[in-house]
């Protein structure tokens, strides 16, 4: 009797639009892609609690025969590490991918074809001030295809193949906007002659924001040494990640001060220090054994006082 397993792999190609994409560089997959109409990178409407507006994209099939795609709207999320991405298709819909107002559709893109799309983006009235994220996906249905599987006999494997692409759509809502970042301790971690530094930084504002790490090292025996930490290139309101740097060469005896300044367009710069010893093994047995002789000498001495002391009063 032949058995036959599935394997459902998903390649989820979620090309979300990099910030730091050019104009040419359109959400695209394998076969299909998305992009705004124009020249810029993404969506991008600025809009009043209680109004509507338009928007609209280009969806491109590249492929020589027909593509069954879906295309809906999600919101944006935050990733653990600060960076963005596009929600799942049966995740809920609160901000922008419940503002557009596009049911999921299944359609099918014609061989090497463009296709415009319009949405209407409806803002409720009770809409907060400040920006919001979500995304317009195409989605190709997948096309199951067994594949005998030479190492396991008689199994056969079904691949399904699903391309994903999103269009990075940001509304802001107009009203009273507020700009602010936050951060935690500096910390610090040590191995083989590499520190590598870590602050964690929140979007306190309602605004999409880009900070600005810049971290100065100084100290006993440190030549002054300027660093940019790294992280997300932009945080979403209430979003928080980790920006970083790696530090090497550092001295074999030091002391290390280091001052990490924040700043980004409308926040007031603010700082955030540590300061440590760096002491070699041979600095740190030292240190001990002159604890050890101090403490040694200091009770000889103490005793020696105690007794002279009681000396004196027997006289």
């Amino acid at each position: 009797m032949t058995r036959r397993s599935s394997l459902v792999v998903l390649l989820g190609v979620l090309a979300a639009v990099l910030m730091a994409m050019g104009p040419s560089d359109a959400a695209q997959s394998g076969t299909i892609g998305i992009r705004p109409e124009g020249v810029d990178d993404w969506l991008e409407v600025e809009i009043l609690p209680g109004e509507a507006a338009e928007v609209t994209a280009v969806v491109t099939n590249k492929a020589a025969e027909p593509a069954p795609v879906l295309i809906y709207a999600v919101d944006a999320t935050t990733t653990p590490q600060g960076d963005f991405a596009l929600a799942g298709i049966d995740d809920p819909r609160e901000g922008v991918g419940a503002w557009l107002e596009m049911p999921v559709e299944e359609r099918v893109l014609a061989p090497r074809s463009t296709q415009k799309i319009t949405a209407k983006i409806q803002v409720p009235l009770t809409a907060s001030p400040g920006d919001y994220a979500g995304g317009i996906v195409v989605e190709r249905l997948p096309e199951a295809t067994p594949k005998p599987d030479d190492s396991a006999g008689d199994v056969a494997v079904q691949v399904n193949v699903v391309e994903r692409v999103g269009l990075r759509t940001f509304v802001r809502v107009g009203g009273t906007a507020t700009s602010g970042l936050e951060a935690g301790v500096l910390h610090r971690e040590s191995s083989d002659g590499r520190s590598v530094f870590s602050l964690q930084i929140k979007n306190t504002g309602n605004l999409r924001t880009a900070p600005a790490v810049v971290m100065t090292l100084t100290g006993f025996r440190v030549p002054r040494t300027e660093l940019d930490l790294t992280g997300p290139k932009e945080l979403l309101p209430g979003a928080a990640a980790t920006y970083s740097a790696s530090w090497t060469g550092s001295p074999s005896l030091a002391r290390v001060v280091a001052r990490a300044q924040v700043s980004a367009e409308g926040v007031e710069p603010f700082e955030v220090s540590t300061s440590y010893w760096i002491v070699p093994v041979w600095g740190t047995v030292l240190s001990v054994f002159v604890a050890l002789v101090l403490v040694v000498v200091g009770r000889r001495a103490w005793r020696w006082i105690a007794s002279a002391r009681a000396a004196l009063n027997r006289v």
